[in-house]
């Protein structure tokens, strides 16, 4: 769990219930959160025994103080670790989905970001948390129409209609069986999001709520 507030001062112990749905199964799973300062943002997650550090550096990228972010972070987290092989950023902003997705043990991670002064900040953030940059990251400012990849994990965390003005090109880089997870948006746009998702071979396996925004883990059916 990343806390949303924009105050990253010092918050004690955080004790914060998810109701994640699974299809029809409903799973309520405790995240325990600490914050501290470092660097003015400093995100520390456990979730159960695990726990996730991320340091960012002060900066003007997109990605840490939001509930978006917040959101989608707790979606990955929530994969199955057998199906982290291969992942995708899609504007990966300040890089913090990237850090959260090399920590989580993932074999190969895309990252792209059409903003280059962006992806020099991403660059700083990732060698800050591991004292280098590391040789299974790339990151790129290609766009979204140059990838012909495919990928066990698609992460975007984007506002406005790109999304969905893409949402046939991105599922098309998504390996069968694997996960795209979205993030960005109000809850009135979920059932546009799953009609989409249906036409492209997309089943509805999560959401992670947090009025007025929501972020949806679609799967990919397997042939």
């Amino acid at each position: 769990m990343i806390y949303p507030g924009n105050n990253f001062s010092f918050y004690s112990l955080l004790f914060k219930f998810f109701n994640f749905s699974l299809r029809s199964i409903s799973i309520n799973t405790i995240f325990f959160l600490f914050i501290a300062i470092v660097n003015r943002s400093c995100l520390i997650c456990k979730v159960f025994t695990n726990i996730i550090k991320i340091f960012l550096n002060k900066g003007s990228s997109f990605g840490s103080n939001h509930l978006t972010t917040k959101l989608i972070a707790d979606a990955i987290i929530s994969i199955d670790e057998e199906n982290r092989s291969t992942a995708l950023d899609i504007g990966c902003g300040s890089g913090i989905l990237t850090i959260l997705l090399f920590k989580l043990k993932y074999r190969q991670i895309k990252s792209i970001d059409i903003d280059t002064y962006v992806l020099k900040e991403a660059k700083k953030n990732i060698i800050s948390n591991f004292g280098y940059f590391p040789s299974n990251i790339s990151l790129t400012d290609e766009n979204v129409h140059q990838l012909n990849s495919k990928f066990n994990l698609i992460a975007i965390n984007i506002s406005g209609n790109f999304i969905s003005n893409n949402f046939k090109m991105i599922s098309n880089l998504l390996a069968q069986g694997g996960y795209l997870i979205i993030s960005g948006f109000n809850c009135n746009k979920e059932k546009k999001f799953i009609r989409l998702a249906n036409q492209n071979n997309l089943f509805l396996d999560g959401k992670f709520l947090q009025n007025p925004w929501i972020s949806l883990v679609f799967k990919k059916f397997s042939i």
